[in-house]
C-alpha cells in the first residue's frame, strides 16, 4: 500500500513543534480552489503569478486550509457531471509553495475521475508535504481526522461532503458524506482528544448570497458537538461569517468563503474571502476576514474588513475580539493646571519606551497654520475656534515628549497600551462619540489605524499573550457579525 494512504489509516498526531504552554496559533481558511480548465492554462504559463499576491498571507499563518475542487490526476473524467475540473498532479507544488498545509477533499468533484483519481490526488498532495482530509482509500481511511500539533496545541480537522453528489468512500476510495450520526461521533471524539476542532463542510445552494438554512443547521450541530471553527465552501460566492458562543467558548462559522481560485469570473463568483482565526487551548480568541479577487485567474488580496463588534488591533489590523482579556486599569487623572490647553482626555502608560508617560488629548486656541490653512476641505476648528491636539508628556513636569500639531477629530477618551493607544473620537461640535480607533507609536510619531464606526470603550489588554497590552475597543454595537 502506498505510504500516503497508509498514513490515512491511523489517527496520528503530527508534531510541528512542542511547548508546554503553547502560544496562540493563527489559522487561515479559504474557499474553493480549482486548478483545472482555463486556470490550468495560467498554471502552465505563469505558475509563479497564480498565488504571488497572497503568499505573504498564507505563508505567515501557522496553518493554512483550502478546499480543493480539482482531482489531481492524469486519469480521464468519469463523472456524469459535465464540468471537467481535473488538473495535473504536479499542480500540487503550487499549493505547497503558496503556503497551504491542509486541503479538504470531501466535495462533489474530487472523485470525478473515479476511486483511482482520489488516490492520485491524496498521493500528489502528500508528495509535496501537504495533508488532506475527508477522502481516502476506503470509508474507514477517509473518515480518519487529520491531527496536527502546532507548538503544543493539538488540532483535529474533519471534513464532510454535504452535497450528496460526491463519490462516497466505501470498499474503494472516495469522500466522507455528511451523516449526522457518524459526524456526531467523529466530532465528539475529536473534541475529547484535542484542544481545537476544525470541521470542513462542502455544500449549500450555489450562488446564494446568504447562508443556506440546511448548512446553518449542520453548523449548529457541529458547534454543539464541540467544533470551534466550521469552515464552509461550495456555493461559489461569499456568505457572511458569524460567531456563536455557549458562554465558555465561542466558535466561528463561515458557511461559504466563495471562490479563492476558479474560472468563474462574475461579479460575485470572481471574489473570495480569507478567514483568519487566532486560537489557543481555550478556543477562539479573535478572527478577521479579508477579500480576494481572481478576475485574471491570479488571486489578488483586496484588504481586511473592519469588525462590527468588540475589536483588537494586532499587527496594524483590526480583528473581531471573541474573548476579552483582563483589561489594564487606567489612570485617567486630568493634569491641572495644563499649560498647553483644555484637557479632553488623559491617561498614563508606556507609549514611547520604558518610562511612564502622560498622554493628553486637548484643545487649544491656534493662530494661522500653513498645513491647516492649506487644507481648505478639512474643518480643523470647533465652534469656539479651538483646534484639537494630542501630546505625550513627562508626568512630573509636563515637559513635552511629542506633540501632534493638530488632529482632525477630538479624542474624547483614550487608553495607553504598550507602544500604542486605544481611542474614542467625538465630533467637533458635541461630546457624542462617533468612532473608535487606535494609534501605534513609530520612531517618527503615532500612526493612526482605520476608524471603527460607532461608539466603543477604548481599553488595553494582552490579547495575543506576548506580554504586551494591545489596543482593544469594547462594548461596540454588533451588526453584521452575528448569527443570521
Amino acid at each position: 500500500m502506498p505510504v500516503a494512504l497508509a498514513v490515512l489509516l491511523t489517527a496520528v498526531w503530527v508534531a510541528i513543534d512542542h511547548d508546554p504552554d503553547p502560544p496562540p496559533v493563527t489559522l487561515t481558511f479559504v474557499g474553493d480552489v480549482m486548478l483545472g480548465r482555463s486556470v490550468g492554462t495560467v498554471v502552465a504559463s505563469d505558475p509563479d503569478g497564480v498565488f504571488r499576491d497572497v503568499r505573504r498571507i498564507l505563508r505567515a499563518s501557522d496553518l493554512t486550509f483550502g478546499n480543493l475542487e480539482s482531482p489531481l490526476t492524469s486519469l480521464p473524467h468519469l463523472s456524469s457531471n459535465p464540468n471537467v475540473l481535473t488538473a495535473e498532479p504536479g499542480a500540487a507544488r503550487l499549493l505547497a509553495e503558496a503556503g497551504f498545509d491542509v486541503l479538504a477533499l470531501a466535495n462533489n468533484h474530487i472523485g470525478d475521475s473515479g476511486p483511482s483519481g482520489v488516490i492520485d490526488t491524496v498521493e500528489a498532495l502528500a508528495a509535496h508535504g501537504l495533508r488532506s482530509v475527508g477522502a481516502g482509500s476506503t470509508g474507514r481511511a477517509a473518515a480518519v481526522p487529520t491531527r496536527i500539533n502546532v507548538d503544543g496545541l493539538r488540532i483535529s480537522v474533519l471534513a464532510f461532503d454535504a452535497t450528496g453528489a460526491g463519490l462516497v468512500a466505501g470498499t474503494e476510495a472516495g469522500v466522507v458524506p455528511w451523516d449526522p450520526s457518524s459526524a456526531r461521533a467523529a466530532v465528539v471524539d475529536a473534541a475529547s482528544s484535542s484542544e481545537l476542532v476544525v470541521v470542513s463542510v462542502h455544500g449549500g445552494v450555489e450562488y446564494l448570497p446568504e447562508a443556506d438554512p440546511r448548512v446553518l443547521r449542520i453548523a449548529d450541530l457541529l458547534v454543539s458537538w464541540g467544533a470551534d471553527v466550521v469552515w464552509g465552501h461550495g456555493p461559489h460566492v461569499r456568505q457572511p461569517v458569524f460567531t456563536t458562543s455557549d458562554g465558555a467558548r465561542s466558535a466561528v462559522v463561515a458557511t461559504s468563503l466563495g471562490n479563492f481560485l476558479f474560472d468563474q469570473r462574475g461579479p460575485a463568483t470572481g471574489e473570495g474571502m480569507v478567514l483568519q482565526v487566532l486560537v489557543d487551548r481555550r478556543g477562539v480568541i479573535a478572527h478577521r476576514t479579508g477579500t480576494t479577487s481572481h478576475l485574471d485567474l491570479r488571486v489578488r488580496f483586496t484588504g481586511w474588513e473592519l469588525p462590527d463588534a468588540d475589536a483588537v488591533l494586532l499587527d496594524g489590523s483590526w480583528w473581531n475580539l471573541h474573548r476579552r482579556p483582563p483589561v489594564v486599569p487606567r489612570s485617567a487623572a486630568h493634569p491641572e493646571p495644563f499649560p498647553w490647553g483644555e484637557v479632553l482626555a488623559a491617561a498614563t502608560g508606556r507609549l514611547t519606551g520604558s518610562d511612564t508617560e502622560l498622554v493628553v488629548s486637548y484643545r487649544a486656541r491656534s493662530g494661522p497654520h500653513p498645513v491647516r490653512d492649506g487644507m481648505t476641505g478639512v474643518i480643523w476648528t470647533d465652534p469656539d475656534g479651538y483646534t484639537m491636539h494630542l501630546g505625550v508628556f513627562r508626568p512630573d513636569d509636563l515637559a513635552p515628549v511629542w506633540q501632534a500639531g493638530m488632529v482632525p477629530a477630538p479624542i474624547a477618551d483614550l487608553a495607553v497600551c504598550h507602544g500604542s493607544l486605544a481611542l474614542a473620537y467625538r465630533t467637533l461640535d458635541s461630546a457624542e462619540v462617533w468612532s473608535a480607533g487606535a494609534a501605534v507609536w513609530r520612531p517618527a510619531g503615532l500612526t493612526a489605524s482605520d476608524f471603527l464606526p460607532g461608539p466603543g470603550v477604548p481599553s488595553c489588554g494582552d490579547v495575543d499573550l506576548d506580554g504586551r497590552s494591545d489596543p482593544i475597543v469594547l462594548d461596540r454595537r454588533t451588526t453584521d457579525d452575528v448569527r443570521p
